[in-house]
């Protein structure tokens, strides 16, 4: 009988290891772009672990009455994510996963003209900037999506799936830093609003994503 029972789990682990398939898995999304490595268990279990990075880096000047503004900003996304993504029914597979890190978007802004009080004339240079910063409140992002596809099936070299989830980022903060002539009111968050601009943002909970990969086998 032990005998028996050691011959079925010998054989249970060879066919496991016979279906595994190992692949690389470049992915786009609005999340950004980048790049998993997935192992397929079985023929429900597909692990992921990879990376997504974006950036974008904007310019720009506001006009308001007599003042000119000069506005620079950049999103960003450098993040690390492990994900599960489990067959339902036939190409339809359900992902689930952790993402460490998220996007954060910093904005100065600095005037462009000289400002005068009085009879007192205080040169643009002299103004500083006023920068806020945003980000996720949380370091560690659940997420959850439905996919049409079979990633890693084995049965092609390469496969593609498109998949609609979303991040629940937990709500996000802001940071207001200051300097020249700002920085004396910098620790006043009041001044800035800096409460009523957190309790914005703190509503968006869920970021959508939409995400096309492209399975390359490697091993199968």
């Amino acid at each position: 009988m032990k005998k028996l029972t050691l011959f079925a789990l010998f054989s249970l682990a060879l066919s496991s290891f016979t279906f595994a398939q190992f692949g690389i898995i470049p992915k786009a999304s609005t999340y950004g772009y980048g790049a998993d490595l997935g192992y397929r268990l079985n023929d429900k279990l597909l692990l992921k672990a990879g990376y997504d990075s974006f950036s974008f880096n904007f310019d720009t000047t506001l006009d308001q009455e007599s003042v000119s503004v000069g506005l620079n900003g950049a999103i960003e996304n450098a993040s690390l994510g492990a994900y599960v993504d489990y067959q339902l029914a036939g190409k339809l597979y359900l992902s689930v996963g952790v993402i460490n890190g998220g996007l954060s978007s910093t904005v100065s802004g600095r005037s462009l003209d000289d400002y005068q009080w009085g009879d007192v004339t205080i040169p643009s240079s002299q103004l500083g900037t006023l920068t806020f910063n945003v980000a996720p409140k949380n370091s560690l992002l659940p997420y959850v999506g439905l996919g049409l596809g079979k990633l890693l099936n084995g049965q092609k070299t390469i496969n593609l799936a498109l998949e609609v989830g979303a991040i629940n980022l937990g709500g996000s903060a802001v940071d207001v830093a200051a300097t020249g002539a700002f920085a004396p009111s910098a620790s006043n968050s009041a001044f800035y609003q800096e409460e009523n601009l957190n309790a914005i943002f703190d509503l968006l909970q869920w970021y959508p994503i939409v995400k096309f990969n492209l399975a390359i086998n490697l091993i199968k």
